[in-house]
């Protein structure tokens, strides 16, 4: 065993001694046993918890299979650690020199004072802002970088275990409304939960919206909640055809936005990105060729790329530019 007698925890004395790191296990006098592994952690975080608090440490990893790695390794408390200092008054991890009650009101403990808070007001010029309502303040973390920090994530800290091999998580308000930072109202939840919280109960209306997808030659029309799962079904970019989306696409499909209204096609074809077969007439001769791209249909006709794109996208036969006899027109996607 390794005697840390003189070892103060409480005022960060702590020494990177390489005896110490490569004990399994060290002593101390009021805490009994430290493992190696907590060790580490009060060093990696600045970690400076008087030690009746150390007992509630839980060590989370993100990867198991990793173990002992900075960016593999967090904390969280079995269960809120009160201050024997302070009745009423909770640590806060990562936030060691600041104490928090049930009501949110924040104590730093240095300075002998409450913190105060402000809230984020709507800023009527940003309609995706989504922080509005929120209490914030400006606190140190116990690695010394000053951060704006919100009071329902200190409160979540301070009172709500984080749950095990998870990956980045964030503090979710489940009635969804900003400022109700009630314990019984925050969750742990992943960016993703988080996201879908918000889909699910309508909190982002100016932000995202479900999308609808119709196809006007099949009659096809479905709703998503979000972009990717129709690109993932469909195949097609739905980022590009909201912005373009008043192009007629060969394959028929058509996207807006949930409550918007569907918007008004032109009346050219547009076929980029979609693999389309070509059809062409030879007006002299009355024939029809079929290729499986412009290029193919190029090399049948003796026509440059160009003036096929150009007929395919005006196709009329009173409109379309007539080239060495032949008009052209597309004749579908390629299955």
């Amino acid at each position: 065993m390794y005697s840390i007698k003189n070892m103060n925890i409480y005022d960060n004395k702590i020494y990177h001694d390489r005896k110490i790191l490569n004990m399994k296990k060290i002593t101390t006098i009021e805490y009994g046993i430290i493992n190696i592994d907590l060790l580490f952690l009060i060093i990696l975080y600045n970690i400076s918890l008087p030690r009746y608090a150390l007992k509630y440490i839980l060590i989370i990893y993100k990867n198991p299979n990793l173990g002992l790695k900075i960016d593999n390794i967090y904390y969280t408390f079995k269960e809120p650690v009160e201050s024997k200092d302070m009745l009423g008054h909770y640590h806060i991890p990562y936030y060691n020199k600041y104490l928090i009650n049930k009501d949110g009101e924040l104590y730093n403990i240095l300075k002998n004072k409450y913190h105060k808070y402000n809230v984020v007001k709507k800023d009527k010029r940003d309609k995706k802002r989504r922080t509005n309502g929120y209490y914030v303040t400006r606190a140190i973390n116990d690695n010394r970088t000053r951060y704006h920090t919100s009071r329902h994530k200190l409160k979540a800290l301070a009172f709500i275990t984080m749950p095990q091999n998870s990956k980045r998580l964030i503090v979710n308000h489940k009635d969804g409304i900003p400022g109700n930072d009630a314990i019984h109202n925050l969750e742990w939840v992943t960016y993703s939960g988080n996201l879908i919280h918000a889909l699910n109960n309508n909190l982002m209306p100016n932000s995202v919206k479900s999308i609808v997808v119709k196809n006007t030659v099949t009659k096809f029309i479905k709703t998503y909640t979000t972009s990717s799962k129709a690109e993932a079904e469909l195949k097609i970019n739905i980022k590009n055809r909201l912005i373009n989306n008043t192009r007629r696409y060969i394959d028929g499909f058509v996207v807006k936005k949930l409550g918007d209204n569907w918007p008004i096609l032109d009346n050219k074809i547009f076929s980029m990105g979609i693999k389309v077969k070509i059809k062409a007439i030879h007006l002299g001769t009355s024939k029809i060729f079929y290729a499986n791209s412009i290029m193919e249909m190029s090399k049948i006709t003796g026509v440059n790329t160009t003036s096929i794109t150009y007929s395919c996208r005006k196709f009329s036969f009173f409109k379309s530019k007539i080239t060495k006899g032949y008009i052209f027109n597309y004749n579908g996607p390629i299955i």
